[in-house]
């Protein structure tokens, strides 16, 4: 799957640049800022998209919060297969979001259940979910051919 949006919202890049005076002599300067803006905001939806997804996940220590976390895992990610062992096996999908603006760095991909052998952790209490091998997210940089 590919989604895209079309630029990033006017505000980020006036709160990047803010503070900074720029004349026409500091192009080099101003493009170092586009390059930084898609970047910084990769990492931050990066982050954001683990971390929502690893409170969506994250078991807690009730058990009402478990069987919540162990529902919407059943109900996203897992997949009944007769020929798969044990019957079942887990959503293996990527995403990637980008804009459409060419070098501007905001590209993220997501990857769920990417290791499906750690998707549980074993503890003294019984098999937990791991949030962090439900989903993982990376930051990807455009290759340039000049």
């Amino acid at each position: 799957m590919h989604a895209t949006i079309p630029v990033l919202p006017h505000g980020i890049h006036l709160l990047l640049t803010s503070g900074f005076q720029l004349s026409e002599a500091d192009n080099k300067l101003t493009d170092l800022m586009n390059l930084a803006e898609g970047k910084l905001l990769a990492n931050g939806m990066a982050m954001l998209i683990e971390m929502s997804f690893g409170f969506l996940t994250s078991e807690g220590l009730t058990d009402s919060k478990a069987k919540k976390a162990q529902q919407f895992f059943e109900e996203n990610f897992v997949i009944k297969d007769p020929n798969a062992e044990g019957g079942k096996r887990y959503y293996q999908g990527k995403i990637l979001i980008r804009t459409r603006r060419p070098k501007d760095n905001m590209n993220v991909i997501i990857k769920f259940c990417s290791k499906p052998d750690e998707i549980y952790h074993h503890t003294p209490i019984g098999p937990r979910l791991n949030p962090s091998a439900i989903i993982d997210t990376q930051v990807l940089t455009e290759l340039r051919l000049n």
